[in-house]
C-alpha cells in the first residue's frame, strides 16, 4: 500500500504552470480611399469620322467613338463558295473570303492628348485562275497619330488602301 501511495503521489506532483499565452496584436489597416465620380478624371470621348477605301471602293465610312478608357472597333468578315466553283472538289477548296477591320486605340495620357493608334486590316480573295484552293492577300496599316479636331489625316497602305480620319470638335 505504501508503494501504491508513493506512486500515486509521484504522479500527482505539481506541474509547472506556464504564463498564459496572449493573443497576437490586432493591426488596423487604414480604409482604402473612397473614389467619387467627381474626383476622377473626366473621360472625354474622341469622335472620329473614318473613311477607308481601296481598289476604287469604299470599305467603310462611318463614325467611331473612343476614349482613354477603351477602344473602338468595326469589322466584317465574309466566307462563301467561289463564284465559279470547280466540279468534284470539296467546298473549302472552292471558297472565297474577305474581311475588313478598323480599330482605334487611344494612347491618351497627360503628355500625349489625342494620340490614337489606328489599325486597319483588309483581306481579299485572289483567284488562282484554275481549280484548287484560292488564296488571299492581306494589307495592314498600323500607326499612332495625333488627332487634332477638324484636321484630317490620311494614311496609305499597299494595294491602294487609304484611311482618312477626321476628329470632330467637342
Amino acid at each position: 500500500m505504501v508503494l501504491w501511495l508513493a506512486l500515486v503521489g509521484a504522479q500527482l506532483a505539481p506541474v509547472a504552470v506556464s504564463a498564459p499565452v496572449s493573443p497576437p496584436p490586432i493591426i488596423v489597416a487604414p480604409a482604402p480611399p473612397v473614389y467619387r465620380a467627381d474626383s476622377m478624371r473626366k473621360v472625354d470621348p474622341i469622335v472620329v469620322d473614318v473613311t477607308v477605301s481601296a481598289g476604287g471602293a469604299i470599305l467603310y465610312q462611318g463614325t467611331l467613338r473612343t476614349a482613354a478608357s477603351g477602344m473602338a472597333r468595326f469589322s466584317q468578315d465574309k466566307l462563301e463558295v467561289a463564284a465559279t466553283p470547280c466540279d468534284g472538289t470539296i467546298a473549302y477548296l472552292n471558297s472565297e473570303r474577305s474581311s475588313f477591320s478598323v480599330q482605334l486605340t487611344p494612347m491618351d495620357s497627360i503628355e500625349n492628348r489625342g494620340n490614337v493608334t489606328v489599325a486597319v486590316d483588309w483581306t481579299r480573295s485572289v483567284g488562282t485562275g484554275a481549280c484548287g484552293p484560292g488564296t488571299a492577300r492581306t494589307v495592314r496599316v498600323s500607326q499612332t497619330v495625333k488627332l487634332e479636331p477638324e484636321r484630317p489625316i490620311t494614311l496609305a497602305g499597299d494595294a491602294g488602301l487609304l484611311v482618312r480620319l477626321t476628329r470632330r470638335q467637342r
